[in-house]
């Protein structure tokens, strides 16, 4: 009979050991789910943040007039989109390749972009520095590019850089209002 009252006595204390245990586990459980999803959520963060760092360049790239962009085009008078004449701009060059190294090394945003960004973005360095390097004695600011293919990579870079950082941060369409699964 002592048995049946032993066992009375610790029934309640193993089961609430057991409940404490089970509760333990769920704790943490729940503890490191959470802190993946926050990481996650910083690290989701971290690479927006960057690819609006890196958008901020595509003032430099298009070749729609503004006081940074590197081309600037003229048509001629009844002439046709074909026959326009692009000039690119050595000071915005200059600006473009010092806000590419801010942004990319000492910012570290280059650590959040993908190979393909990367990619263009030197792509269009290495196009511009050409230019810069081909008309070296050349003192005058605005230059006439001779190369049409020239101009058309450095168009084709920027509209494929504006997608690929829509893409890779999974932003299928500008309307914020319109949730997409």
């Amino acid at each position: 009979m002592e048995y049946i009252k032993i066992i009375e006595i610790l029934t309640p204390l193993i089961v609430g050991g057991f409940v404490a245990w089970l509760t333990y586990r769920y704790a943490i459980k729940k503890l490191k789910k959470e802190m993946v999803v926050a990481l996650e959520q910083r690290k989701y963060e971290k690479i927006l943040e960057a690819h609006k760092s890196v958008y901020r360049l595509i003032r430099y790239i298009t070749d729609t007039e503004n006081e940074d962009s590197i081309l600037v085009w003229e048509r001629p008078k009844g002439g046709k989109t074909q026959d326009n004449i692009y000039y690119f701009r050595k000071e915005n060059i200059r600006k473009y390749m010092n806000e590419l190294v801010e942004i990319f090394y000492k910012n570290g945003n280059g650590v959040f972009l993908s190979p393909k960004i990367s990619d263009l973005l030197f792509e269009y360095r290495g196009i511009v520095y050409g230019l810069m390097y081909a008309t070296q004695n050349n003192e005058s600011e605005r230059i006439e590019i001779q190369k049409k293919q020239l101009v058309e990579r450095m168009l084709q870079i920027k509209n494929e850089l504006s997608k690929s950082i829509r893409e890779n941060i999974n932003l299928k369409s500008r309307d914020l209002l319109s949730i997409e699964d």
